[in-house]
C-alpha cells in the first residue's frame, strides 16, 4: 500500500508536472507540426515541387531520426529520474557528464562518416533527385550537418525531463518552433532556396538549445554543471547499456514512419512525396497527441518504481492506456470522416 504522503505526492505534484510538460511540449510540436504544413504554399512557390518534395522527406526523416543519438538521450532520462529517488546529485552530474562525452563523440563519428561517404554516395538521389541543382544538394547536406551538431545539445533536455520538470524544456521548445517557422517563412518568402530553409528549419533549435544550456547550468541548476572530472566509465558503460535497448526501439518507430516518403521519392520521384506527405502529418496529430499524454509519464514511472511504488505505476498505466486508446479512435475517426476537406 502506498502511504498517505505517497499518495498526495502523486496525486498533486506529479499531475501538475506532467500537465505541464504536456502542455508546453504539446504547444511546441504542434506549432511546428501545423506552422509545417502552412508553409508548405510558400515553400512551393520558392523552390518548386521537386524541392517541395525533398523538403517534406527531410522534415520527416529528422522528426523521427530520435535513434541518431544511438538511444542515448532517452537513457541519459531514465537514469537521472532513477537518481531522483535518491536525491543523489553527484549520481545526476556524473550522467550529464558522461551523456555529453558520449553524444559529443557520436556527433563527431557521424560527421566524419557522413562527409566521408558522401565521396561514394550522391545523397541527392537517395531522394529521387537525377540531375538537382547546387541548391538542393546543399540543402540536403546542410539540413544533415546541422541535425548532427545539435545533438548534444539534448543533453540538457533529456535532464529537464529526467527531473520530472519537462515543462520547462517545453517552453524552450515552444520559442524555438515559434522562431523557426517565422525562419522558414523568411527564407521562402526571399527565395533563399532549400539552403535557407534548412538553415531556419535545423539552425534555429540549435541556438536555442544552445541558450537552454547555458541558461541550466549558468542560473537555473549551476550545481550539475558538467565538467571533466564528473565523467566516469561506470556511467558510461550504463548508459551504453540502457540506450541500446532504446536505439532498437526507437529504430523501429523511425522505419514504421518515415520509410513511407523515401520509397515514394525513390519509386515515383520526389514531386510525387507531397501526395503522401500532406495527409501522413495530419495523420500524425494521433501519434502526436499520444504522445503527448504518455511521453511526460515516462520519467514519473521510472522515479515511482525507484521508490518502490509499483502498485501506483500499474493503475496509472492502465488508465493511460485506456485513455490513449479512445483519444487515437476519436482521432483517428474525425480525420477519416474530415480530413479530405484539410488536404
Amino acid at each position: 500500500m502506498d502511504s498517505p504522503e505517497a499518495r498526495s505526492d502523486q496525486l498533486g505534484g506529479w499531475l501538475w508536472r506532467v500537465g505541464g510538460t504536456a502542455v508546453s511540449n504539446g504547444a511546441a510540436k504542434g506549432v511546428l507540426l501545423v506552422g509545417t504544413l502552412l508553409t508548405v504554399p510558400l515553400v512551393l512557390d520558392s523552390i518548386g515541387n521537386e524541392g517541395l518534395g525533398v523538403w517534406l522527406t527531410l522534415v520527416t526523416v529528422t522528426s523521427v531520426l530520435g535513434f541518431a543519438d544511438l538511444g542515448l538521450g532517452n537513457g541519459i532520462m531514465t537514469a537521472v529520474a532513477g537518481a531522483t529517488s535518491s536525491r543523489s546529485e553527484e549520481k545526476i552530474r556524473s550522467t550529464v557528464a558522461a551523456g555529453y562525452a558520449l553524444l559529443v563523440t557520436v556527433a563527431i563519428v557521424m560527421l566524419v562518416v557522413l562527409g566521408a561517404g558522401m565521396a561514394f554516395v550522391d545523397l541527392p538521389s537517395l531522394f529521387g533527385l537525377e540531375s538537382p541543382d547546387a541548391d538542393l544538394s546543399r540543402g540536403i547536406t546542410a539540413f544533415l550537418v546541422l541535425f548532427l551538431v545539435g545533438l548534444p545539445l539534448s543533453v540538457t533536455e533529456k535532464l529537464q525531463w529526467g527531473l520530472q520538470r519537462g515543462y520547462v524544456a517545453g517552453v524552450w521548445a515552444l520559442a524555438a518552433a515559434i522562431t523557426t517557422i517565422v525562419g522558414v517563412v523568411a527564407a521562402a518568402l526571399l527565395d533563399l532556396g532549400l539552403t535557407g530553409l534548412a538553415i531556419a528549419y535545423a539552425g534555429t533549435p540549435i541556438l536555442f538549445g544552445l541558450c537552454n544550456t547555458v541558461w541550466s547550468f549558468a542560473w537555473w541548476r549551476p550545481d550539475l554543471r558538467p565538467r571533466p572530472a564528473h565523467v566516469r566509465r561506470s556511467q558510461m558503460r550504463e548508459l551504453w547499456t540502457i540506450g541500446a535497448l532504446y536505439f532498437v526501439l526507437q529504430l523501429s518507430a523511425a522505419f514504421a514512419f518515415a520509410a513511407d516518403n523515401f520509397i515514394v521519392a525513390m519509386t515515383l520521384g520526389p514531386e510525387r512525396v507531397p501526395d503522401l506527405a500532406v495527409p501522413a502529418r495530419l495523420f500524425g496529430l494521433v501519434t502526436f497527441a499520444l504522445g503527448l499524454l504518455l511521453r511526460p509519464m515516462w520519467p514519473e514511472y521510472t522515479r515511482a518504481i525507484s521508490l518502490g511504488r509499483v502498485s501506483w505505476v500499474e493503475r496509472t498505466t492502465i488508465r493511460s492506456l485506456v485513455l490513449a486508446t479512445a483519444v487515437a479512435a476519436l482521432a483517428s475517426a474525425g480525420l477519416l470522416l474530415f480530413g479530405s476537406a484539410l488536404t
